[in-house]
């Protein structure tokens, strides 16, 4: 798949995103009466605690660094997309953990396709969760892998190894109580130990690679407790 064709479905699916924010946000800001001296954006809202969490995410994505000791990412792909997709806990208003997957197709640079998948766990910390608009923190690990896949009848390669830390960013809008749309960007440190061709083998001297992802997540809270706290800020 050429970087045009990977672009121009990555737009299409942020331009469909950023659609839906505006027409939820829009509807949810036309439920009730909002106090003059406050913006939508800056109401409160009730926080969730003991809540399962789901989330899925699209956007950009990118491997850096070196995929083995004299091979180096970007002689084997560049920028694609990616989705990931996760179920977790919202422990307390500002923690949750989860365990969630995410699946990237990259532009080959030599081979026919190059697809990943990671599966991570992760703790995120909130902000302000009372509030519409809430800044988020995420650290987690977890395990990669990346297959190429050649042109011809040539045998697919796969390597993966521990994905060391990973570390994310977000800013929730809460369209509603149950419901947040958030830009998202991430990176990762990720070591590949193995190799796999004919058999597994273990990659002398791995060295350090990084992928990094940028794009939209929704999430949905099911359940839980909510606090009782005005759903417009006070003076």
């Amino acid at each position: 798949m050429r970087s045009n064709e990977l672009m121009k479905r990555l737009l299409g699916a942020q331009a469909a995103a950023v659609a839906l924010t505006m027409l939820v946000t829009s509807s949810a800001s036309a439920q009730g009466p909002v106090a003059p001296e406050r913006s939508y954006l800056q109401q409160r809202v009730p926080s969730r605690s003991q809540a399962f969490e789901l989330t899925i995410a699209n956007g950009y994505a990118q491997g850096f660094g070196t995929l083995q000791p004299g091979i180096g990412m970007p002689q084997v792909a560049h920028a694609g997309v990616g989705i990931d997709a996760s179920v977790g806990y919202r422990i307390d208003p500002r923690y949750a953990v989860s365990i969630g997957a995410g699946y990237q197709e990259l532009d080959a640079e030599r081979d026919a396709a190059v697809r990943g998948f990671a599966l991570d766990l992760a703790l995120q910390y909130h902000l302000a969760p009372a509030v519409r608009v809430d800044p988020w923190l995420e650290i987690g690990s977890g395990y990669r892998m990346l297959w190429l896949v050649p042109v011809g009848t040539a045998p697919t390669v796969a390597v993966h190894g521990p994905e060391l830390v990973r570390l994310r960013a977000g800013l929730d809008v809460r369209v509603s109580p149950d419901v947040a749309i958030a830009p998202v960007i991430g990176i990762d440190a990720t070591m590949f130990v193995f190799r796999e061709e004919q058999r597994v083998s273990t990659i002398d001297e791995p060295k350090l690679s990084t992928f990094v992802f940028a794009g939209l997540q929704g999430r949905i809270d099911l359940g839980g407790i909510r606090s009782k706290e005005p759903t417009v800020a006070a003076r």
